[in-house]
């Protein structure tokens, strides 16, 4: 990354290395995003639908819980296997790690809430808090079930078993979307699986949101190696679109067997990584065709990258993952125009699926 600097540093005639986030300026682009599906989901449904910052929050105790080993920390929570000391039950506990506002708790908690009955997606059971009045200790309570990170067995996964896992994915990602709501961080590390009983669960809605067109969001969502470009480059008002790029890298991992498979060390270097293997021409076409400013300097330097063949990364542990519907599945989910990648409903009837479809029949 410090190369590419200094190469902007001389190209623009400076003679200090530019600082970090040269790539893109702080400017709302002219035109507009606005998702081809699921519009107006909220909008028809009400503002008692979306609007979570009036949802009543009703707290039981942390302290009918026993909290077990910890099973994953991020950043604002830790995840703990916990039994119900009354019920004798085993459940999973996420306690967040410093008090949050009660508005985004509350978004959490309306969200999951709103989707209990979707498939493929965590199920909340209740939401506790600590009984001493000094603490601020949240804890949301899921359903435990025998899954485990995707990330401990995606390597000895068969065709039909991606094949499988991703259409399910696209179940819970279609059942969001059409009740309005974008999940913002889909990756490896928030998919749970058990290899037995191909049970998965989409995880962690901690960033996920209601979506109204036009509306402008935080950039600073999604994890960084599956972060939709229009982050990278401060589009704020972003759509569902968002969560197929996200899973097109997921995807892209699971078929190389490589996690992540867009390993950028910072969110420049992340763009470049995309453009490196998707090439530099329909970057562009998006980029101007949004009118989406960038810094000069960088047109003269992120230019002339041809697209590469997915078939550069096979290996001869991955290439039984591999047919041309997969590698035309993940060209349309790793588009940089957000309306021209595929939504999850188009890709459930994708002809990458007909295995798993008539399996089910």
């Amino acid at each position: 990354m410090l190369l590419w600097r200094q190469s902007l540093s001389r190209l623009s005639g400076q003679s200090k290395i530019l600082p970090i986030r040269c790539f893109a300026k702080e400017v709302k682009p002219q035109v507009p995003n606005v998702s081809r599906v699921y519009q107006h989901v909220n909008q028809e449904r009400g503002e008692d639908y979306w609007n979570y910052s009036k949802y009543p929050l009703t707290f039981g105790s942390l302290a009918d819980y026993k909290l077990g080993a910890s099973l994953g920390s991020g950043k604002y929570s830790e995840v703990f296997e916990a039994v119900h000391l009354g019920q004798r039950k085993n459940y999973i506990l996420k306690l967040l790690k410093a008090p949050k506002a009660p508005s985004v708790v509350q978004r959490e908690v309306k969200i999951l809430k709103t989707l209990a009955d979707g498939p493929n997606i965590s199920k909340l059971v209740d939401l506790v808090r600590d009984p001493n009045p000094e603490s601020t200790a949240v804890g949301l309570v899921f359903e435990a079930t025998p899954c485990v990170d995707i990330k401990k067995n995606y390597k000895t996964f068969t065709d039909l078993d991606v094949r499988y896992y991703m259409y399910q994915l696209l179940r819970a990602l279609d059942y969001a979307h059409s009740h309005g709501i974008m999940h913002r961080d889909v990756k490896m590390g928030n998919i749970l699986v058990d290899p037995t009983t191909k049970m998965l669960r989409l995880i962690d809605w901690g960033l996920a949101e209601y979506y109204h067109p036009g509306q402008e969001y935080s950039l600073r969502v999604a994890t960084r190696h599956y972060k939709g470009p229009e982050l990278l480059v401060n589009v704020k008002d972003y759509d569902y679109s968002l969560d197929m790029w996200s899973l097109g890298c997921t995807f892209a991992g699971l078929l190389f067997m490589k996690s992540p498979f867009f390993p950028g060390k910072d969110n420049d270097e992340q763009l470049m990584k995309f453009t490196k293997i998707l090439g530099t021409h329909n970057f562009w076409k998006w980029i101007d065709s949004h009118h989406i400013p960038m810094a000069p300097e960088i047109r003269m330097i992120m230019t002339g990258e041809p697209k590469v063949s997915w078939r550069t990364f096979e290996t001869s542990l991955n290439y039984h993952l591999h047919s041309n519907d997969a590698f035309d599945l993940l060209d349309r989910l790793l588009q940089w125009e957000p309306r021209a990648r595929i939504t999850a409903q188009e890709a459930m009837s994708h002809p990458y699926f007909a295995p798993v479809i008539n399996k089910d029949k």
